[in-house]
């Protein structure tokens, strides 16, 4: 089956991302294990499953996007609501997290290239489900 990155899709707080950059233009990442294996001195041990589901989101716009703009009036109302990233080709969700917040301002950079603007998003508490086939 072929890939469409078209048919991806990210809002945040109710704002559709439009004008996403060339290359990786959304990254939901998962920082900690989800299991760690714990063993005493004695070799005696077992899996510790961490509630720990925080996330950090990484949406990577074209400089000149629309978008840019009202994430910014949300990021300077310190707003925090909900991230989405789905398949548009499926119903099903890719991931969510319903507290993100903009972890701080994108920088500014230009150079010879086309000029991106790097969003980065952090949640307590974020869900990701398989890709629908």
């Amino acid at each position: 089956m072929a890939y469409d990155s078209s048919k991806v899709a990210f809002s945040w707080g109710g704002v559709a991302a439009k004008g996403m950059a060339d290359g990786e233009y959304i990254n939901w990442d998962f920082p900690n294990d989800e299991v760690t294996t714990y063993v005493g001195s004695r070799g005696e041990g077992s899996n510790v499953i961490s509630p720990d589901k925080r996330c950090t989101i990484t949406v990577t716009l074209q400089s000149d996007s629309i978008t840019n703009r009202d994430w910014e009036a949300l990021r300077a109302a310190n707003f925090e609501g909900p991230a989405l990233c789905r398949d548009r080709s499926s119903t099903a969700v890719v991931a969510f997290a319903e507290q993100a917040m903009v972890t701080k301002q994108p920088a500014v950079s230009r150079s010879r290239d086309k000029p991106v603007t790097v969003w980065t998003f952090t949640a307590p508490r974020g869900n990701a489900t398989p890709l629908a086939g």
